[in-house]
C-alpha cells in the first residue's frame, strides 16, 4: 500500500523553504509567483511503508494570504521553518501555526524547523524561547489534539529536513491507525 500526506510548508521570506526542496531532491523548482505555491513529491519509506509527501510550500508574501489559507485545506502534517540565526523569522512563527491551523485543524502534526546556517553558540537562549513557546501554545490551545515537535537543521546538512519527514510520516501512520480503530 502507497500513503500520500500533504504536507504545508510556511515561513518567512529567506529562512530556507527553498533549500528544504532542494535538499530533498527535488528538481526544476521554480518560484511560485503565480499561484502562490510550489507543489513537489517526494518519496520516503518510513518504517517499511512507501509514502508520498505531496509537498506544498506556500509563499509568504501578504498578497497571498486570503488565498493561501484554501491551500492548508487537506493538510495532514505541516513543517514551519524559521532562520536560527534571525530572530524576527521566530516571531513570526505563532502566525504561521493559526494560519495552519485555521485552514487545516489544529489536529495535525506541526514540525517547528529551525534552520541554522553558522555554528553560533547564541541560540540556545532561542532554544528555550522556542521550547517555552511550544508548552505555551499547548495550555493555551484546549481544542483539538496539538502535536507540535521541535527541530533543528544546519544548513551543510540535510538530517532536519529529513527528521521533519520522517516524523510527519509516524505521526500520519499514528492517526491512520487510531482512526481505523475508532
Amino acid at each position: 500500500m502507497v500513503f500520500l500526506m500533504k504536507v504545508a510548508i510556511v515561513g518567512d521570506q529567506g529562512v530556507g523553504k527553498r533549500k528544504f526542496l532542494e535538499e530533498l531532491e527535488s528538481s526544476n523548482i521554480s518560484y511560485y509567483e503565480t499561484h502562490g505555491f510550489q507543489p513537489t513529491l517526494s518519496v520516503r519509506s518510513i518504517e517499511d511503508r512507501e509514502v508520498r509527501f505531496q509537498l506544498w510550500v506556500l509563499n509568504p508574501k501578504d498578497r497571498f494570504g486570503d488565498v493561501r489559507k484554501t491551500y492548508y485545506i487537506g493538510s495532514l502534517g505541516a513543517i514551519v521553518i524559521f532562520d536560527i540565526n534571525r530572530y524576527e523569522s521566530f516571531n513570526s512563527v505563532n502566525k504561521w501555526i493559526h494560519e495552519i491551523w485555521s485552514g487545516a485543524g489544529n489536529d495535525i502534526p506541526i514540525v517547528l524547523l529551525g534552520n541554522n546556517s553558522f555554528d553560533e553558540p547564541e541560540y540556545v537562549e532561542l532554544k528555550i524561547k522556542v521550547n517555552y513557546f511550544i508548552k505555551q501554545l499547548m495550555i493555551d490551545e484546549k481544542e483539538g489534539i496539538i502535536t507540535i515537535k521541535y527541530l533543528e537543521n544546519k544548513m551543510d546538512e540535510k538530517k532536519g529536513f529529513e527528521n521533519a519527514l520522517y516524523y510527519l510520516g509516524l505521526q500520519y501512520f499514528y492517526n491512520f491507525e487510531r482512526k481505523k480503530r475508532n
